[in-house]
């Protein structure tokens, strides 16, 4: 747990002066084995005041989001996460209008049908 307390240590920083944290993770079913590490380690995003949230990959509307991983920072910018395999590259950022407007409504459409961890939990166990 040590590799991961400096990055709960400053979400809880970040989020005690009102900043908000929220993601929605795609999920297969069964998951991948980097989905099984990140749902293990969900409970602790979330005991600091991470909102996370799953939508499974089969729901329609992820056909309607781009085929890329992405983080919107206070709906001005945008960071297109690049990956090779399973190796994080890096981030494009961008403040384009028209990018920032796709990725904000693709953030807002993706969460609205996403379960929160305990929905998705209990879905599994069905």
């Amino acid at each position: 747990m040590e590799w991961f307390r400096p990055w709960l240590q400053m979400m809880r920083e970040e989020l005690s002066i009102g900043k908000r944290m929220e993601r929605v993770r795609l999920i297969d079913d069964p998951p991948s084995d980097y989905l099984r590490w990140e749902l293990w380690g969900t409970p602790y995003n979330l005991g600091v005041g991470e909102d996370i949230r799953y939508l499974p990959r089969t729901h329609p509307i992820v056909a309607e989001l781009p085929g890329h991983d992405f983080w919107v920072f206070d709906s001005r910018t945008v960071a297109r996460l690049e990956f090779e395999e399973d190796r994080f590259l890096g981030a494009t950022l961008t403040e384009d209008a028209e990018e920032v407007l796709a990725a904000v409504r693709a953030r807002d459409a993706a969460w609205h049908h996403a379960l929160t961890f305990p929905e998705y939990m209990a879905s599994r166990a069905l």
